[in-house]
C-alpha cells in the first residue's frame, strides 16, 4: 500500500511539474548556418517565448555535415525534455536518399511553415527569354544546393520535350546567388525568403515556381507545369523537432506553447509577406505533411533516374 501511495504521489508530481512548463531554459539546436531563414525563425522564436515565459532560449548553431552534426548532438547528448531541433524537408530527403531512417528517432512538435522554391535569374532574364531558351538551345543549366538536396533531387526529376536540364551543384545558396548575378549560371534554384530587396529591385527575376500552384505574394509567377514542364511537384517545409523518447507530458505541453508563438504577428504576418506559409500544423498533421513528403520523395527519385 506503501508503495502505491509513493508511486501515485510520484505521478502527480510529474504533473504537477509538467503542468508549469518551462522551468528551465529551452535549447534550440539549429543544424544550419548562422543567416538566412533558419536564423529569421530562431530568432523570432526565441524573442517571443522569453517575452511569454520569462525563460531563457539558449540557440545553438551546429551546420555541417548536412545536418547531421545537429541531428546527432540531439541524438547522442540531449536526453531531457528541454532541446528542440528545427528541421527542414532536406534532412527527411537526404536520409531517405541513403535508404536511412533516422529520421524514426524524432518527431514533429509543430510544422511551422511550408514555401516553394523558385527558378530564377538576372535582372535580363524573363520568362519570354526561358521559352525562347527552351526552344532553340534545348539545354538549360540549374545551379542546386549539391548532392542529396531537396532541390537537385527537384531539378533532375524535371522533363520537357527535348529539353536537357542540367542541375550544377554547388555548396550553399550565397555562391550559386553570386553566380547568376554575375551572368555565369544561367539559373538558380532556391528559397526567396531573404532575397526580397534584389527581387524589388529587379536585380533578380522569378521565372517559375516549383509548387503546384501559384504563390499568394508573387501572383505573376507562373508554376513549372504552366510552362510545360512535368514532374512531380516540390516545396520545402521547416518545423520543430524532438527526439521521439521526449516524455509524452512535456510533447503536449511544448505542442501547445509553440502553437501559441507560431501564431503570433510576429510570425503570421512576416511570413506571410515573404511568400511563405505560415501552417502551424500540431503533431498529427505535420506527421501526415511528413508521410506525404516521403512519398513524393520516392515518386521524385523513381523519376530522376
Amino acid at each position: 500500500m506503501k508503495k502505491l501511495l509513493t508511486s501515485i504521489l510520484l505521478l502527480l508530481l510529474s504533473f504537477s511539474s509538467f503542468a508549469e512548463w518551462p522551468t528551465k531554459p529551452l535549447t534550440v539546436i539549429v543544424p544550419y548556418a548562422i543567416g538566412g531563414q533558419a536564423t529569421n525563425i530562431s530568432n523570432a522564436f526565441q524573442q517571443v517565448f522569453e517575452k511569454q515565459f520569462n525563460t531563457p532560449v539558449i540557440v545553438k548553431y551546429m551546420p555541417g555535415g548536412g545536418s547531421m552534426i545537429g541531428v546527432n548532438h540531439v541524438l547522442n547528448e540531449a536526453n531531457d525534455d528541454y532541446t528542440i531541433i528545427m528541421l527542414t524537408d532536406d534532412f527527411y530527403i537526404s536520409q531517405r536518399m541513403q535508404e536511412s531512417k533516422l529520421y524514426e528517432k524524432f518527431t514533429p512538435i509543430n510544422m511551422m511553415m511550408v514555401y516553394s522554391f523558385y527558378v530564377y535569374g538576372n535582372s535580363d532574364a524573363s520568362i519570354e527569354k526561358l521559352k525562347e531558351t527552351i526552344k532553340t538551345k534545348g539545354v538549360i543549366n540549374v545551379g542546386n544546393f549539391g548532392p542529396g538536396s531537396s532541390n537537385e533531387l527537384w531539378s533532375k526529376q524535371l522533363k520537357y520535350p527535348g529539353l536537357k536540364v542540367n542541375p550544377i551543384p554547388y555548396k550553399g545558396a550565397a555562391p550559386m546567388l553570386a553566380d547568376v548575378l554575375g551572368g555565369h549560371l544561367d539559373y538558380g534554384l532556391g528559397i526567396m525568403i531573404t532575397n526580397q530587396q534584389l527581387i524589388n529591385e529587379g536585380k533578380l527575376k522569378l521565372l517559375m515556381t516549383t509548387g503546384a500552384e501559384r504563390n499568394h505574394v508573387y501572383t505573376g509567377v507562373p508554376t513549372y507545369r504552366e510552362l510545360g514542364f512535368t514532374g512531380e511537384p516540390h516545396f520545402g517545409f521547416f518545423g520543430l523537432f524532438v527526439r521521439t523518447d521526449t516524455s509524452a507530458e512535456a510533447q503536449e505541453k511544448m505542442a501547445k506553447i509553440f502553437s501559441n508563438i507560431v501564431a503570433t504577428d510576429q510570425f503570421f504576418i512576416n511570413g506571410s509577406k515573404q511568400g511563405i506559409n505560415i501552417v502551424n500544423f500540431g503533431p498529427q498533421r505535420s506527421k501526415k505533411l511528413i508521410d506525404d513528403t516521403l512519398q513524393r520523395i520516392d515518386r521524385m527519385i523513381k523519376n530522376s533516374n
